[in-house]
């Protein structure tokens, strides 16, 4: 009996199927876009609910802001991997100290916990 050279019976290529290479997949653009998430916190450690956590662009000056949920916890999305940014929180009348995050940064998940002090 002969042995099959050729690719697998009843097709017409090799079928290499997921991480095969034949020359013909295609590839994904690299990302464009991260999140930014982290959790709010006073100087004891405790989670300040109904924090206040802003997100400017350092190049269009754009400010976005979003409230922290009962856990303290924050999260922007679609944030720009080629701009820097300002991260930081406001409760009361107190403010924590700013946070960078860098276009030199590529990571498409950035975690930033902010102490309000």
């Amino acid at each position: 009996m002969a042995q099959q050279v050729g690719p697998p019976t009843g097709g017409t290529s090799w079928g290499l199927g997921r991480g095969g290479v034949s020359g013909n997949e295609k590839y994904l653009p690299p990302p464009t876009m991260r999140a930014v998430q982290g959790v709010v916190q006073n100087s004891k450690g405790e989670v300040i609910k109904g924090a206040m956590v802003y997100l400017k662009n350092e190049r269009t000056s754009k400010l976005q802001s979003v409230s922290v949920d009962e856990t303290g916890k924050f999260r922007f999305v679609q944030v720009p991997l080629k701009d820097d940014f300002k991260l930081w929180a406001q409760a009361a009348d107190k403010k924590s100290p700013e946070k960078v995050i860098s276009s030199f940064d590529t990571k498409t998940e950035v975690t930033r916990d902010l102490k309000v002090e």
